[in-house]
């Protein structure tokens, strides 16, 4: 049995199948998935949920000042309260709506909103499905942000991410058999 590796050459834009030699253990591709859901969980988590988040809220005052709030017409503020987040507390069922509309300002929503569609827009590579699912999956995050902390979201995405890359190695494998035996 052999593995079909896709393989790109340095500076060309087309990928290449190309025949392993030997097959790649099933323990390094646990491995590997492992090591990588640590990775991205940790990252990503880090970028969106705090990094992304917190700058958010100076850039989106910032926005708003430039179109119109220096003469109280704020159309970012506007958008967000009246249109954005009353859609986004609609879809999760009012579950971030202390959050979306909250005392402190109308910006901790409006930043929810931004750093999540940046997380929605990085994995949009996934197709139609992969974008509303980490829509979704991103604001359970943030209500586990706020709920839980920063590591219970890593935690959730690491798990997350392991379950997906498991389930996609099995699937391989199941493929690989019924191709063999065709």
């Amino acid at each position: 049995m052999q593995i079909i590796l896709l393989r790109k050459k340095k500076g060309d834009p087309y990928w290449f199948l190309i025949d392993a030699i030997q097959p790649i253990p099933i323990r390094y591709q646990i491995g590997r998935a492992w090591m990588q859901a640590t990775t991205t969980g940790v990252l990503e988590e880090v970028t969106f949920r705090w990094l992304v988040y917190g700058a958010s809220i100076p850039l989106l005052l910032g926005l708003n000042f430039f179109f119109f709030g220096f003469a109280g017409y704020g159309i970012v503020k506007l958008l967000y309260v009246n249109f954005f987040n009353r859609i986004a507390d609609i879809a999760t069922l009012e579950f971030l709506h202390p959050y979306l509309f909250a005392a402190s300002g109308w910006t901790t929503g409006a930043a929810i909103l931004s750093a999540n569609g940046l997380f929605r827009n990085g994995h949009s590579y996934q197709g139609i499905f992969g974008l509303i699912n980490s829509w979704f999956t991103g604001m359970f995050l943030f209500w586990i942000f706020f709920h839980h902390g920063l590591l219970a979201c890593m935690l959730i995405h690491i798990i997350h991410n392991l379950i997906v890359y498991h389930i996609n190695i099995i699937a391989s494998i199941i493929g690989k058999r019924i191709l063999s035996k065709s």
